[in-house]
């Protein structure tokens, strides 16, 4: 199931839904960071948010920080701001344990993915059909 407007990529859990923006699932901590970095690198626009839809995740463990920690050092040098839509509050509380919450910013994290969408479309105008 999808949102109005965004389309999953059936190669990886991935979806694409606007121009710069890329929505993608919390995975396996081993390969999330290739993963998120081969979606932005294979963006047919030029990547300026990434949203993880984290619903699905339960818990943030210190491996999963530090490869959350490295991500987002290697995607604001590139200019993408990561953003969280549909984390669970024990997971928030995880990561403000862990520093992250903070460090990414509390306006960086979305009650739903909906939210993120619009959120985006704000600051970036682009074409957008539901």
């Amino acid at each position: 199931m999808t949102s109005p407007g965004i389309q999953r990529l059936e190669s990886c859990q991935d979806w694409s839904c606007s121009d710069g923006m890329r929505l993608f699932i919390f995975a396996n901590a081993e390969l999330f960071r290739s993963r998120v970095l081969d979606a932005v690198a294979d963006s047919p626009t030029p990547v300026v948010w990434f949203v993880v839809t984290a619903e699905p995740v339960t818990s943030i463990d210190v491996t999963a920080a530090d490869v959350l920690s490295e991500l987002e050092d290697t995607l604001v040098a590139a200019g993408i701001e990561l953003c969280f839509a549909e984390m669970k509050d024990p997971v928030k509380d995880k990561l403000k344990r862990f520093g992250l919450f903070a460090r990414v910013g509390e306006e960086r994290f979305f009650p739903t993915v909906g939210e993120a969408v619009g959120s985006y479309l704000k600051g970036h105008p682009v074409p957008w059909v539901d």
